[in-house]
């Protein structure tokens, strides 16, 4: 497999934008079940730097903060799922394609997460 295209990172970051849900974590949005299964990740820097210099620590702890969401009520689950969109799309969806460009990811993660601002200002002066 060749080196990741910036068509591609940019098409990861249109669909955090696009998908990424911010889940509060008081008492009318989430139970105390859904803070608990996020206490972990509620800590990760919502980067991609820390993603990929973090990515199996990140995988790790995606996997037993879902396993913990399964006991929470189905209302928390849908706001786990959301709140975590960030990582599934890395460590789930294309674990096996970054998992071989790692280093090349992360050397190419810092001037990503500069040009995401980019991305957010475009989208906040369509809306």
């Amino acid at each position: 497999m060749g080196t990741i295209s910036y068509s591609f990172i940019i098409t990861i970051v249109l669909e955090i934008v696009i998908h990424c849900s911010y889940v509060e974590t008081n008492e009318e949005k989430g139970s105390r079940c859904l803070k608990e299964c996020l206490k972990s990740i509620l800590k990760f820097e919502r980067s991609f730097t820390f993603q990929f210099e973090n990515f199996e620590k990140i995988c790790e702890k995606l996997e037993s903060a879902a396993l913990c969401s399964q006991k929470c009520s189905p209302p928390d689950q849908y706001r786990f799922y959301h709140y975590t969109t960030f990582y599934r799309l890395h460590c789930i969806d294309f674990y096996e394609e970054l998992e071989n460009q790692l280093n090349c990811l992360k050397k190419a993660s810092p001037d990503v997460d500069k040009s995401k601002f980019v991305v957010f200002d475009l989208i906040n002066f369509w809306y």
